[in-house]
């Protein structure tokens, strides 16, 4: 019964029908602070959600591969291992995954325009993120990279010189 009601009201999923709840609590509780006084630091009322999905980068087949040719397709996928479509947000959440961040990642844009910087609140770790490509030394002169920063970009994006500086100044990752 409450099933046919929920979609009769336009919730398809639990997850829909969860996401509309969260809101309406969401916007009960401002309307409750209104007129009183800010804090210094303002309170996250917001929500993330967040889908499982394929991976944004290439699986090796090798196991299934049976000849030379097949080998050097699969060689040649890798040169760039991101599939095609891929989506900025969702590889720079799955990359955050893969080194260990929660969930509860803040990404915000640095300097560049294709520049982010994700930070895990919990674990207090972060990292400087680009898939863009090519990567210019001079453009990131903007970051101030010390020794301790994690900085993870596309193998495809750097040029010999520019990665053996980005690995003396920072703790390089490729992808």
């Amino acid at each position: 019964q409450n099933k046919k009601n929920a979609r009769k009201a336009g919730y398809d999923t639990i997850s829909e029908l969860a996401k509309e709840r969260i809101r309406r609590v969401i916007s009960q509780m401002k309307k409750e602070r209104e007129g009183r006084l800010a804090l210094d630091k303002p309170e996250d009322l917001g929500f993330k959600v967040l889908k499982l999905a394929a991976s944004n980068f290439h699986q090796w087949q090798g196991d299934s591969v049976d000849d030379t040719k097949d080998y050097t397709k699969q060689i040649e996928l890798f040169t760039d291992p991101l599939v095609e479509g891929w989506k900025e947000e969702n590889v720079i959440y799955e990359v955050a995954l893969k080194e260990g961040f929660a969930l509860n990642i803040s990404v915000e844009k640095r300097g560049l325009e294709k520049m982010s910087f994700v930070k895990d609140p919990d674990k207090g770790q972060s990292f400087f993120i680009t898939l863009a490509k090519p990567i210019n030394l001079n453009d990131l002169r903007t970051l101030d990279l010390k020794a301790a920063d994690v900085f993870i970009c596309r193998d495809t994006a750097l040029d010999d010189e520019t990665a053996a500086n980005l690995a003396l100044q920072c703790r390089l990752k490729t992808i």
